[in-house]
C-alpha cells in the first residue's frame, strides 16, 4: 500500500504540474485526453539517486488491438508484451548511468460503456465480455542509479512498440520540471 501512496502522490504532483505548463486550452486537452491511439502519458520524477517512471498508454499501442486476446497468437502477442513491460528498458534506457530497477507494477484498465474496471496482471490475461472496451496499460516503476548528475533518458517505446505516435511526458528533475511531446524523431531527453 506504501508503494501505491507513493505513486498516487507522484501523479497528482504531476498533474497539478501539468495543468500550469500548458496555459493554452487546446494544447492542454490534448495533453489529457483519456484515450488516444498512438498516444500516451509518460510522468518521470528524478531525485535523490531514484527515478520514477509512469506510463499510461492505450494496450492498442503495445498490442495492436484493445480487446481480450481470442487467438493463440494474441495470446502470445499479449505475454510478450508483459514480459517486455516488466523492464523499464522498454520504456527509456538512461545512457551512461548504473542505474538498478527496484520495482515495478503493470495494470490494465478496462473502460465500457462508462464503467471502469482495474484489474491487476502479471501474466496479461484480462478478460472482458465486450469488444469494444477500451484498455489501456498503467505502468510503474522504480529505478535506483549510482548517480543522477548531466542526467539524460532516451525514451525506447517508439523503437520497442509501433503504434506509438507521440508522448507527452511531464517530468521533474530535482528543482526543475518541464513537459514535451516527444515523436520518434525526438526521443532523447537532457536535463
Amino acid at each position: 500500500m506504501e508503494n501505491k501512496t507513493k505513486y498516487l502522490t507522484i501523479i497528482t504532483v504531476l498533474m497539478m504540474f501539468s495543468f500550469n505548463v500548458f496555459s493554452d486550452a487546446d494544447e492542454h486537452h490534448h495533453q489529457h485526453d483519456a484515450h488516444v491511439h498512438g498516444a500516451a502519458v509518460l510522468n518521470i520524477v528524478a531525485e535523490d539517486k531514484t527515478i520514477l517512471i509512469e506510463l499510461e498508454s492505450p494496450t492498442m499501442n503495445i498490442l495492436g488491438f484493445e480487446h481480450e486476446p481470442k487467438t493463440e497468437e494474441q495470446h502470445k502477442i499479449v505475454k510478450q508484451a508483459n514480459e517486455r513491460l516488466e523492464k523499464y528498458l522498454s520504456v527509456l534506457s538512461i545512457p551512461d548511468k548504473q542505474c538498478k530497477q527496484t520495482e515495478s507494477d503493470l495494470e490494465f484498465a478496462h473502460d465500457s460503456h462508462g464503467d471502469e474496471h482495474h484489474d491487476k496482471h502479471h501474466h496479461g490475461h484480462h478478460h472482458d465480455e465486450h469488444d469494444d472496451v477500451h484498455s489501456e496499460y498503467h505502468l510503474n516503476y522504480t529505478i535506483k542509479c549510482e548517480s543522477l548528475d548531466n542526467l539524460k533518458l532516451n525514451i525506447a517505446l517508439f523503437e520497442n512498440f509501433s503504434g506509438f505516435e507521440h508522448v507527452d511526458l511531464n517530468w521533474i528533475y530535482g528543482q526543475k520540471q518541464g513537459a514535451i511531446e516527444l515523436e520518434p524523431e525526438n526521443t532523447l531527453i537532457e536535463f
